[in-house]
């Protein structure tokens, strides 16, 4: 149940950046009807997200430093999926 709440807010959010009846908005709305069919099968989602702070010095970090940080701990993450036999899924960009 936690699982779904989170996926539907997660949706409503992502439409809201798009324009109701362009091409955009339609490739979500389907996408992500293809992807609620899975939803019964995760039994854990772990959602790691970016959001860009300024530092002490008054300047946020390098984007592109900030990114690789976060794929770098991605991949940590399937690393010890793997080894624990545990499958995994990595998408990115929301969609």
């Amino acid at each position: 149940a936690g699982v779904q709440k989170f996926i539907e807010m997660r949706n409503e959010e992502n439409l809201k950046l798009l324009t109701r009846g362009t091409e955009d908005w339609e490739r979500a709305t389907r996408k992500i009807a293809s992807k609620a069919k899975h939803v019964p099968n995760v039994s854990h989602l772990i959602a790691i997200c970016l959001k860009r702070i300024v530092g002490s010095k008054g300047k946020p970090m390098p984007e592109w430093e900030e990114i690789s940080s976060v794929a770098m701990a991605v991949q940590n993450m399937h690393l010890v999926a793997t080894a624990a036999g545990v499958g995994a899924y990595w998408s990115s960009g929301g969609w």
